[in-house]
């Protein structure tokens, strides 16, 4: 059996579960995305562009592994090791083919 998913709707799906991780700061992505493409929207962008923006947008933080790096991010503008979040969140992404193509 073969299933084709929708790859907005597993967006979605992988935001909520990110979402978990801080628990105090439900939505974090998508308001996230949601900035982000206010501001494409004034500098004129496609909207594909746009689209994929609000993709990756949402799973920005995919890289937050713990809620101990979560209060890290909320309560300290950087520390040791902060962007390690970000290396793990591009790892993780570029294992996928349908994000690869935003690291």
């Amino acid at each position: 059996m073969s299933y084709k998913l929708n790859l907005k709707q597993v967006t979605y799906a992988l935001s909520e579960a990110l979402d978990l991780v801080g628990i105090d700061d439900n939505m974090h992505g998508k308001r996230v995305a949601y900035m982000a493409v206010e501001v494409a929207k004034k500098l004129s962008w496609s909207d594909k562009d746009i689209d994929e923006l609000y993709a990756i947008g949402m799973l920005h933080d995919c890289g937050v592994s713990s809620t101990d790096v979560h209060t890290h991010l909320v309560t300290e503008l950087d520390w040791n090791q902060s962007d390690d979040h970000c290396k793990r969140g591009s790892e993780l992404v570029s294992k996928t083919t349908h994000y690869k193509k935003y690291t």
